[in-house]
């Protein structure tokens, strides 16, 4: 997913070298980094540019159930981040029974 292209067609990447830097800078920083925007401005293209020479991981928040946005995260970053830990997904749409006696 690294790469863009059309019709096998390897596409430049261009005009991103304050946005790079400014990553570079947030990533020394530390914490948590949040990139957002309007659509179909490059966002992705940008982020998957500069992870590549650090070997960094990138996976993309999607709107459904929270279950099945875990195991997205853990299809795309899962082979990577090296632990046998599987994450735990909680139905939160079931009502809960605790505290109920019968």
């Amino acid at each position: 997913m690294f790469g863009t292209s059309i019709y096998g067609m390897e596409l430049a990447f261009t005009n991103r070298v304050d946005e790079l830097k400014e990553l570079s800078a947030a990533v020394k920083a530390g914490g948590l980094l949040v990139v957002f925007g309007r659509r179909r401005v490059g966002k992705t293209r940008l982020l998957t540019h500069w992870l590549k020479p650090q070997n960094g991981l990138y996976s993309q928040a999607i709107e459904v159930a929270p279950g099945i946005h875990i195991k997205q995260v853990m299809r795309d970053m899962g082979a990577s981040l090296q632990t046998n830990i599987a994450p735990k997904v909680v139905d939160r749409s079931k009502p809960s029974h605790r505290g109920q006696h019968n």
